[in-house]
């Protein structure tokens, strides 16, 4: 258990360790320098960025909408992982078939800023809570925060150790970052979105979204679910609380010692989280 990545590649390089995981893009180039090897996997999990829905400055959707606009996707996967992401689209469950019925949302600042000025925010300025939840997350953080400084929007990182972050923090403040692995949309959003859900991160609640939701859950044929979670991915699409940049790589890094380690796209660490059955050491 290390403090930092930085701290995990020093292990692995010295020989302390022969196996770590959840690494950013920075890390391959010196692990492969120095004789070890790097498994990348395109995974469909991510660090959301939440925004609580129930919370000023939150509660207004054209808010919303304009942080959403403000990221520039390509760029944000090129800095944080080395292209080695997926773009992401601001909602859950890439995985279902129903996730290619909304558009791919670009970046478009002056539009964020129209939505900023109707919403009496032409100074926005906001304070996200950051910390190591996953993959990239600080530096992602780091490169949103710049991203929206272009644009005249100050988002101010406040960086917490994890105990800090996960204990104090997390789903108690307005904006923060959080983690989630690979899920289709309707148990994604059994977890974060519906009613009851354990990690209600963006404090959705809409009562026509909830029935529909439900109505999802009992209908058994597929073609009409996906009819339907279709209608859901599109509530969330407009006005939903979480900015999904990149769906990130899965990173690990070993020495040549070690086989077994194969890509998988659960965002899972170390063959998507079944741990070391699969993996042997040679001589």
């Amino acid at each position: 258990d290390f403090a930092d990545e930085t701290a995990q590649v020093n292990a692995l390089q010295a020989g302390q360790v022969d196996l770590v995981d959840q690494l950013s893009y920075p890390s391959v180039a010196p692990i492969e320098g120095n004789g070890g090897k790097v498994v990348v996997s395109k995974s469909a999990a991510f660090v959301p960025f939440a925004m609580q829905t129930q919370t000023a400055p939150f509660d207004d959707v054209r808010v919303r909408q304009a942080l959403r606009l403000l990221v520039d996707r390509e760029q944000f996967n090129e800095q944080v992982f080395g292209g080695l992401g997926s773009v992401g689209n601001d909602i859950y469950g890439s995985i279902s078939p129903a996730f290619k019925s909304v558009p791919q949302r670009e970046q478009d600042v002056e539009q964020a800023k129209s939505l900023l000025k109707a919403a009496g925010q032409s100074s926005f300025r906001a304070t996200l809570y950051s910390s190591a939840t996953g993959p990239g997350a600080e530096s992602g953080a780091a490169v949103f925060a710049s991203q929206a400084k272009a644009a005249g929007v100050e988002v101010t990182i406040e960086t917490q150790p994890s105990t800090q972050f996960w204990g104090q923090t997390y789903s108690k403040v307005p904006f923060f970052l959080s983690v989630w692995t690979v899920g289709s949309y309707l148990v994604e959003a059994s977890q974060g979105l519906a009613k009851g859900a354990p990690f209600p991160e963006t404090q959705q609640a809409d009562a026509a979204w909830q029935n529909r939701f439900e109505e999802a859950l009992r209908t058994v044929d597929k073609a009409r679910r996906e009819e339907i979670s279709e209608g859901l991915m599109k509530f969330d699409y407009e006005q939903g609380g979480y900015i999904i940049p990149v769906e990130y790589p899965s990173v690990e890094g070993m020495s040549a010692k070690v086989k077994g380690v194969i890509p998988n796209i659960s965002g899972y660490a170390v063959n998507g989280g079944r741990g070391l059955q699969d993996i042997w050491m040679s001589a």
